[in-house]
């Protein structure tokens, strides 16, 4: 018996400019009693001091939400050159203050130097898991632990302002995009580190995943007046290839079946109807088309 191709009307993602003051789990919480679903998600955490692009993704899309935490993201960050906390960012107590003057040699050569970056010190204030535990739970704890090393990559590096605050301390603002797993507060610090002097963010604000951008985003208090819509699954996938599958195909991949397909072995395609519904993400291999998650 053929089954129906047609969007969920209680799966989707949505877009939500988050504000600065909660966590990425609040605005889940506020969806969730907005829309009287549980099954409600995000990519990509965003501290309680940074603002920005969060998306959520709802009902079967949660399955979806790997796939688009794994694309590139773009942040615009202001950060203080010449003076440290042990967070990294506002929230943390001031560790260590140093005379600093701005060296425009380095601040020259400061986009090319970004732009080498490879690898990354996970955050002691972090969310990563170490031995079962959080990172930020031994971090206030006092415990000495080891950080992680992590490969980034930084795609692109564009300096916004620079304004000198105070004697001796500035602030620098500027706008990165960066690979899966970067954190900007260390980023920052980086960047104080290349120009001779240490740093930490103060102000972050994400703008994009990927394609998608916190312009199409919409506050929380847009909730409130309904005005909550769902992306189409084309806008959040798109760096991923897209198959269009005919009607036989279709019902193939909806029975768990596999296709012969004749295209190049790809781990994550993405899988559409004839007339553009979502059905589901898929692997191909040696010219076997196997679906991984179907959502249709």
């Amino acid at each position: 018996m053929p089954l129906p191709i047609m969007p969920d009307p209680f799966s989707g993602f949505i877009l939500i400019d988050k504000p600065c003051g909660i966590s990425s789990f609040d605005v889940i919480r506020s969806l969730r009693r907005h829309l009287g679903i549980r099954r409600i998600g995000h990519a990509g955490t965003l501290d309680p001091f940074a603002s920005g692009l969060l998306v959520c993704a709802v009902g079967k899309y949660t399955r979806l939400l790997q796939f688009v935490e794994n694309q590139s993201k773009t942040y615009e960050a202001m950060m203080i050159l010449g003076t440290k906390t042990n967070t990294g960012d506002p929230e943390g107590v001031v560790v260590q203050q140093v005379d600093f003057h701005l060296d425009e040699t380095k601040l020259t050569q400061l986009k090319s130097a970004v732009l080498q970056l490879s690898k990354q010190q996970v955050p002691a204030y972090s969310a990563i898991k170490i031995d079962g535990k959080r990172a930020y739970q031994y971090a206030r704890e006092n415990a000495e632990l080891e950080m992680p090393i992590r490969d980034i990559c930084v795609y692109d590096f564009e300096i916004i302002n620079i304004d000198e605050s105070t004697p001796s301390q500035f602030s620098l603002s500027y706008r990165v995009q960066v690979s899966k797993g970067t954190y900007i507060r260390a980023l920052s610090e980086q960047i104080a580190e290349l120009l001779g002097t240490v740093g930490y963010t103060v102000e972050l604000r994400r703008t994009a995943i990927g394609r998608a951008s916190v312009t199409d985003a919409i506050g929380l208090d847009d909730l409130q007046s309904n005005k909550v819509f769902l992306m189409p699954a084309r806008a959040l996938l798109s760096n991923m290839p897209g198959l269009e599958l005919s009607q036989t195909q279709a019902q193939d991949i909806l029975h768990g079946k596999t296709l012969c397909m004749e295209a190049p072995d790809t781990e994550a395609v993405a899988l559409y109807s004839s007339d553009g519904n979502l059905i589901g993400i898929a692997e191909i291999n040696a010219g076997t088309l196997k679906p991984r998650i179907v959502v249709a």
